[in-house]
């Protein structure tokens, strides 16, 4: 059974520890949370590349890797996320529990100031990122943005986003451009960084078999320190559905051609949560769903069909790899199985099987720290406190005629596709 606190360490920043003897390792994520814009959308997700694998103890890529060897194999990770129209830069490190370390060492403290140093305190040189490091991570940044393309589904994903969301924040490239973003320097960047600690939204997380009390006090020190002038509340809102579907096609030399269709819905997050998850399992995420079922194995339309929602943004993404020659086929064939949800025509047997599915997923989620740490933040981001255990039950007591009803408010609104080109 877990154990957890919750405490606000500054304006806007809030510290969450979670203690279960279960737990074999010590965990620290810390979020921070901030507009997206099209104005520093670059600027901002180099940041996590820059704050990676260095500091001001170690600035060297090298020096910091044989540090995270002495803590047996630690790890330090940054990455850059997107919460519906917000921006999340998360730093997360893992390393063994103090009680496995050989002579006694106190892990968990030493991967602490690591984190902490590499947050607050990175390497510098005249003021600004160090100019050889910049220049290796902005490099690193840039591949990563034209690579984009070679993997053919991120990159429909990312493109349909585009027009899904025209015109909101989240419909705003997470990375930028790499024209854009080849332009940047260190000192724009330091910049905006500053600008990160000053500002965000900062939600840490620590979980652990036993916390460790001087870690408390070391976040809280280091934490408690920045100077603040927070954004205030950060929102991101449903994405109204257009008045007529979009229709958006690329083409690539690709075989297997993508095809994305969103749908909106109006209904609000915590609904969104219960019934719309549960829906998206009958409909197309788990295998045994109708889109897998039908779509897929009976008529062989594609290599796969799932859906998802995205909670905040009161849309579900409907994502298939298929054939240039079946396009059409699947695309009428999934609105059949929509309809066929919205009629009522599926069994009892596939509800209670989404049901069990979701009670696989959900019974999991405090069995390790990092999932566990996941949950709390999509609490707070969803302005709620409940435990998988109570949404668990919420699902439970999901009817045929809620998932009706659910279906029924879909609205089409983009139909995307990447299809092969002549190239």
């Amino acid at each position: 059974m877990i154990k957890k606190t919750i405490s606000r360490i500054g304006e806007g920043i809030r510290l969450t520890c979670a203690e279960d003897e279960r737990f074999k390792s010590n965990t620290f994520i810390v979020h921070f949370i901030s507009p997206l814009t099209a104005e520093n959308k670059e600027k901002a997700a180099l940041i996590a590349y820059l704050l990676e694998n260095t500091n001001s103890r170690h600035p060297e890529m090298q020096d910091f890797s044989k540090r995270m060897s002495q803590l047996y194999g630690a790890e330090i990770t940054t990455s850059n996320s997107r919460l519906g129209d917000l921006r999340c830069t998360s730093f997360t490190a893992t390393s063994i529990a103090d009680r496995y370390a050989f002579d006694g060492e106190i892990l968990s403290e030493e991967l602490l100031s690591e984190l902490l140093c590499c947050i607050m305190s990175p390497a510098l040189e005249n003021g600004v990122f160090a100019a050889e490091n910049f220049r290796l991570k902005l490099q690193e940044m840039v591949d990563d943005i034209s690579a984009e393309i070679n993997d053919k589904r991120t990159y429909s994903l990312s493109r349909a986003g585009r027009t899904i969301f025209e015109g909101e924040p989240a419909g705003i490239p997470l990375k930028g451009d790499a024209k854009t973003a080849a332009a940047l320097t260190p000192e724009a960047v330091y910049e905006e960084y500053r600008n990160m600690l000053r500002r965000s939204t900062i939600e840490i997380y620590y979980a652990a078999g036993k916390t460790n009390g001087k870690c408390v006090d070391m976040i809280k020190d280091a934490f408690s320190k920045l100077e603040r002038e927070p954004y205030g509340k950060l929102a991101t809102l449903p994405s109204p559905a257009k008045e007529q579907p979009a229709e958006v096609s690329d083409e690539l030399d690709v075989v297997q051609c993508k095809m994305i269709m969103a749908y909106k819905f109006s209904a609000d997050i915590q609904r969104a949560k219960t019934t719309g998850q549960l829906f998206s399992i009958l409909f197309g995420r788990a295998p045994f769903s109708l889109l897998f079922d039908n779509v897929r194995e009976k008529l062989s339309l594609c290599y796969y069909c799932t859906s998802a929602p995205q909670y905040s943004k009161g849309t579900v993404i409907i994502e298939s790899g298929l054939e240039e020659s079946n396009i059409d086929a699947a695309r009428t064939e999934i609105a059949r199985q929509l309809k066929a949800v919205q009629g009522g025509e599926f069994t009892d047997e596939l509800l209670m099987m989404s049901k069990i599915y979701a009670k696989t997923l959900l019974t999991s989620i405090e069995d390790f720290p990092a999932s566990a740490c996941d949950w709390y933040f999509n609490q707070f981001f969803d302005g709620t406190d409940i435990s998988p255990a109570e949404r668990l039950q919420q699902m439970m007591d999901v009817t045929r005629e809620d998932i009706i009803d659910f279906a029924g408010g879909l609205t089409l609104d983009t139909v995307y596709v990447l299809k092969g080109g002549k190239a």
